[in-house]
């Protein structure tokens, strides 16, 4: 059994001060979010700078030239002729401490805490990151030029966890969570401080409350969260990561197995021993919401083709975010029927007592000849609405670690083996 997956609760999060003070809290929130950017950069930069000062390119290609003679003389080589191992580490323990003091000194202004979080992320991304193309890692094929070094040019989410911020209840019976957060590092009289801000969360639902609320008693873990700018809503969300409790059900068969694919002319199929459900019902109402968001954002397009320049120029930026806004419906639909369905498939494993599920993943040509990537379309219209194949998989994985079932991706090109 895999380890429990982390889950994001995102809800919006105001200051709970005086309305003459939020747009100065607001500010600094802001100030801290462009120091978490800089501070991104500069960690790029640092570690690139370090490789490339102690000799790890010429290391590289020395590895690769060798791996590669290795691998020609596969039919003459002996026994005791192993390939070559990688004579570079990406985090080595020395830069990594380097990079821990070079954060601590260029950006003193950011919470301890919060230099941690945002160095430890970066570090497992860094370390995780895959190349584009090949089989090289993402920090190997960077430090040989195949690709950039990557950067950001946007607000970076402000992290924190129990260490600098704190879940708090509502001050009377049916009110607001509050979270207590504080981001910045403030050094007067030779002591530091900071600012600490009480804010509110707003969020909407009886599922909304009860996630919170099991995140504040302590029957979900509360893990690592971060403070997120939204440009287009131009509000700040609190991304609240937490953990559920096992709920392994003991009863469930793990010999009998069933499969769920994308069907052709319906949603899904979910195949259960000689029987298959159809789920989803016929579609009907993906093929509304995606030929409505298409026209509209094809009608938004042909306005402003034809409108005039003082329209455009600096206004373009406004002129165009409804188009922005077409694509995150759309997205938010598909991930909210995604999420529909794999609730649904695994009650209905967990009914039935079926200990194990197969989805067959479509991919190529496939995944765009699938009822719910064509569903809806206009012919001669191109357009890029498609359905989130690899978002199912990954619901459902989590979904069915929850429960104690065995979940299985196979990719539509390989044979489904049962």
């Amino acid at each position: 059994m895999s380890a429990k997956a982390v889950r994001v609760f995102t809800c919006e999060l105001y200051p709970l001060a005086e309305k003459s003070e939020h747009k100065v809290i607001r500010a600094r929130w802001m100030d801290l979010a462009r120091q978490s950017q800089e501070a991104l950069n500069f960690l790029w930069q640092r570690w690139e700078h370090w490789h490339l000062s102690n000799g790890s390119v010429p290391a590289l290609k020395a590895w690769l030239a060798a791996a590669k003679a290795w691998h020609e003389r596969r039919e003459c080589r002996e026994k005791e002729d192993v390939k070559p191992r990688c004579p570079v580490v990406g985090m080595p323990p020395d830069l990594s401490k380097l990079v821990y003091r070079g954060l601590a000194d260029e950006f003193p202004d950011l919470h301890s805490r919060v230099r941690v979080l945002l160095q430890n992320k970066w570090q497992t991304g860094l370390v995780s990151r895959k190349a584009a193309n090949g089989s090289l890692g993402g920090w190997q094929a960077i430090l040989l030029c195949r690709e950039g070094r990557p950067s950001t040019t946007h607000p970076a989410p402000i992290e924190f966890d129990k260490a600098n911020a704190k879940l708090l209840a509502p001050l009377e019976t049916g009110g607001a969570y509050r979270m207590r957060l504080r981001f910045d590092r403030v050094v007067a009289n030779g002591k530091a401080g900071g600012h600490v801000d009480e804010c509110g969360l707003n969020f909407k639902g009886a599922k909304a409350n009860s996630v919170v609320a099991k995140v504040f008693d302590g029957r979900y873990k509360f893990c690592g969260s971060s403070l997120v700018w939204n440009d287009s809503r131009r509000k700040w969300l609190l991304a609240l990561a937490y953990q559920r409790g096992s709920e392994c059900r003991a009863d469930l068969d793990h010999e009998q197995v069933a499969v769920l694919r994308p069907g052709h002319y319906r949603p899904w199929q979910l195949r259960i021993g000689g029987r298959t459900l159809r789920l989803g019902g016929e579609g009907r109402d993906v093929v509304a919401v995606r030929r409505k968001l298409l026209t509209a954002r094809w009608s938004r397009q042909e306005h402003y083709r034809r409108a005039g320049s003082s329209q455009k120029g600096h206004g373009r930026r406004r002129a165009m975010l409804p188009i922005e806004n077409y694509s995150r419906v759309w997205k938010h639909f598909v991930r909210a029927r995604n999420h529909n369905l794999t609730k649904d498939v695994l009650r209905i494993l967990c009914e039935r007592g079926i200990g194990r599920l197969i989805y067959v993943q479509p991919t190529g040509e496939r995944r765009d000849s699938r009822f719910l990537s064509t569903a809806g379309k206009i012919r001669g219209r191109r357009d890029s609405s498609t359905w989130d194949w690899f978002q199912v998989g990954t619901q459902l994985r989590y979904k069915a670690n929850d429960v104690g079932v065995e979940c299985d991706v196979q990719k539509r090109s390989e044979k489904v083996t049962v």
